[in-house]
């Protein structure tokens, strides 16, 4: 799935880790060359009440966070230096600094990108699985 949905020049590292609080990140170690994407195995099988969800709703979640985050992989290789910018990660007409985040160019990229490509890439998997 990796390979279909991403073009990138330096390799990719994905890790389920349990210790962080949100659905899944990215960072990028420059020594190395190596993309590193941390998907919450946690978060990302409960629902808003702390529930949990059944098996297609996990699977949707955790295929859609690892498309979001090989899109913010994407960006950085893309954008190089520029992919840091303040105005990249923020929306300035918005005062609230976590929905300014939210919905800063960089992250509707991602959803947008998400969005397009999650039908395809879980009948992928599903493929894949049997």
């Amino acid at each position: 799935m990796v390979k279909r949905y991403s073009k990138l020049e330096h390799d990719i590292l994905i890790v389920f880790d349990k210790r962080i609080s949100c659905f899944g990140m990215h960072t990028y170690d420059h020594v190395k060359q190596l993309h590193t994407i941390r998907i919450s195995p946690l978060i990302n099988v409960l629902n808003e009440k702390g529930t949990f969800l059944d098996e297609g709703a996990e699977k949707h979640n955790i295929i859609s966070t690892l498309l979001h985050e090989i899109c913010h992989a994407q960006q950085r290789e893309f954008l190089k230096q520029s992919f840091q910018r303040y105005d990249y990660h923020t929306s300035r007409d918005i005062r609230n600094p976590e929905m300014a985040e939210y919905y800063s160019k960089c992250e509707l990229e991602a959803r947008t990108y998400e969005c397009e490509n999650i039908l395809d890439a879980v009948e992928l998997y599903d493929s894949s699985c049997i």
